[in-house]
């Protein structure tokens, strides 16, 4: 009679796997997937990071483009009462709209613009104020994402940031201070007694380095005014909605409060709200280099939205200068040079740290 094992190979039947070796194949694959899964990981981030440079480029040209037709660069947020007025009425905060919202015709969101200019009657309404409240076409385009304003890098990319309104991850560049550009006195006057003479503005105070007027009375700046170099002054710097804690946020001891910007505008608000009133220039733009608690990623706070930051590895963030290039800076940069940067007619000459 013959061995059963001698049949069995005979009859073509195949023997199993053991259970060892099960395991060690699994084992095998296991070590396979955790040596490529930082590869796959990095690549995508890879990507993710060229995305948010693609966008930084296609927003400056925006801009220069605006500059071109308009003769200047739009306002941080369109305002018929300058900052500091301390006034919440809506006519007095018109229209809100960002810097962002006004460059759409020149980055390929002409339809969005022309339904949110129709919206608030030929930009003579605030956003917040529209015909039909918060149904209206303006608040329902005002809580969508806009890729471009977007860096896909950060964990909230596609979601809502401050008030559920569609966020941006690139701010304008307000200089080295918080925009406290003027006084008015009185204070509290409104926007038509400034226009009738019986009130005045001082446009002398606070700083205006930066390279976007609070509000649409100002001049707007033109390139000309850059007398720093188009090529050494930043534009628009990037702005982190990925919460983290570490050593260069937030002092490392609490959760910075990285919610994005807010693409559509500044949200207008009363004293009871918070600590000014008016149109929130925070939601739109940023500033830094004033002091090395706002330096890039930095805060002594939990609510950081006037500094730069980032949520790329390596620490830094990716800004856009006035020439449309995209440059890389670390958040270890000199106070002094990041200040320079931050500045357009200083006077003071400056290199991009390699």
């Amino acid at each position: 009679m013959s061995h059963p094992s001698s049949a069995a190979v005979r009859l073509g039947v195949r023997r199993g796997f053991t259970l060892v070796e099960l395991l060690v194949v699994i084992a095998i694959i296991g070590v396979l997937v955790g040596l490529l899964l930082p590869a796959v990981q990095s690549a995508r981030e890879s990507a993710r990071k060229s995305s948010c440079q693609n966008n930084f480029k296609q927003i400056a040209l925006g801009l220069i483009n605006y500059h071109e037709v308009k003769k200047g660069l739009p306002p941080n947020v369109h305002d018929n009462l300058p900052v500091n007025a301390s006034s919440f009425a809506a006519a007095d905060n018109i229209t809100g709209l960002a810097w962002s919202c006004l460059t759409l015709p020149f980055i390929e969101g002409q339809e969005i613009w022309d339904r949110i200019a129709a919206d608030t009657n030929n930009l003579t309404v605030n956003w917040q104020n529209t015909t039909s409240g918060t149904g209206s076409v303006t608040q329902t385009l005002a809580r969508n994402s806009i890729k471009v304003f977007e860096c896909p890098s950060n964990e909230r990319y596609g979601q809502s940031g401050n008030g559920g309104f569609g966020k941006s991850n690139y701010a304008a560049n307000g200089g080295t201070n918080h925009f406290e550009y003027c006084t008015v006195t009185p204070t509290g006057a409104t926007a038509a007694q400034i226009a009738s003479g019986a009130a005045t503005v001082n446009m002398a105070a606070g700083n205006r380095y930066g390279m976007f007027t609070p509000f649409h009375k100002t001049a707007a700046i033109p390139f000309s005014d850059v007398r720093d170099g188009l090529s050494k002054t930043l534009l628009i710097c990037e702005f982190s909605s990925t919460p983290e804690i570490g050593s260069m946020s937030c002092s490392g001891t609490v959760s910075c409060n990285w919610t994005g910007k807010i693409w559509i505008g500044g949200r207008a608000i009363s004293a009871a709200d918070g600590w000014r009133t008016g149109v929130v220039n925070e939601d739109t733009d940023n500033y830094g280099g004033n002091d090395a608690n706002h330096l890039i990623n930095r805060s002594a706070q939990n609510w950081p939205q006037q500094q730069g930051s980032s949520p790329h590895a390596g620490g830094g963030m990716y800004s856009a200068l006035c020439d449309g290039s995209v440059v890389w800076l670390s958040e270890m940069i000199d106070q002094e040079t990041y200040r320079r940067l931050r500045r357009r007619n200083d006077g003071l000459s400056v290199s991009i740290p390699e």
